[in-house]
Parts: structure tokens; C-alpha cells; sequence
């Protein structure tokens, strides 16, 4: 059937007139039909990709002072879980003004 209908015969091909190269050929001849009906590209692929690049940035750095790293840092809830580093809010409460200058000057 698919094959009657694609080329356009009336009558479906009997089991001996469909040859193997009958069959393929089919097959080619539709990839190229579907080859001649998709439009050409307007552009190359890095054109399309410069479009789909996203310059805004997500966030913007800025420069902080000591007061609000300590503000921040001292707000921050208690807490004895621990992150990737084994490092928790308390104890970094408890060096905050030792790494406070680094923080923020640095």
C-alpha cells in the first residue's frame, strides 16, 4: 500500500513484479522527494548559534565592603550540618574576622 500510494501506481505491485531493487528504490526516491521539499538554510550553523547566545549576564559582581560580608555572614542561621568541605555557618561564624579582610579586600 504505502508503496502504491507513494508511486502513485493504481494497482498494488503482485509479490513477483516487486523486486528487491524495486523495493530500494522506493526508499531513495522518497528520501530524495523529502530532500527537494525542505527550504534551503538562510544561514551557516555558527550564525545560528551567535543568535541563540544569551549576553545578559545572570548576575553582575560588584564590589561589597567588610560590613556587609559580616552582616551577611552573621545573619546567617545556626546550623551543625555541614557542607562539601565539612565546614558549617557556626564555624565560619567563629573566624569571621579572621578571613573577613580577605573576603572582601582581596
Amino acid at each position: 500500500e504505502l508503496i502504491t500510494t507513494s508511486s502513485k501506481r493504481k494497482s498494488t505491485p503482485s509479490a513477483d513484479s516487486l523486486t528487491p531493487q524495486t523495493f530500494c528504490d522506493f526508499f531513495v526516491s522518497s528520501v530524495d522527494d523529502i530532500c527537494s521539499q525542505v527550504p534551503s538554510s538562510v544561514a551557516d550553523a555558527s550564525t545560528m548559534v551567535e543568535k541563540a547566545v544569551n549576553n545578559v549576564p545572570d548576575f553582575v559582581l560588584r564590589p561589597v565592603s567588610s560590613e556587609e560580608v559580616a552582616k551577611i555572614v552573621l545573619g546567617l542561621k545556626s546550623s551543625k550540618s555541614r557542607d562539601i568541605y565539612d565546614i558549617n555557618s557556626d564555624l565560619i561564624k567563629e573566624v569571621l574576622f579572621v578571613i573577613l579582610y580577605p573576603l572582601t579586600i582581596c
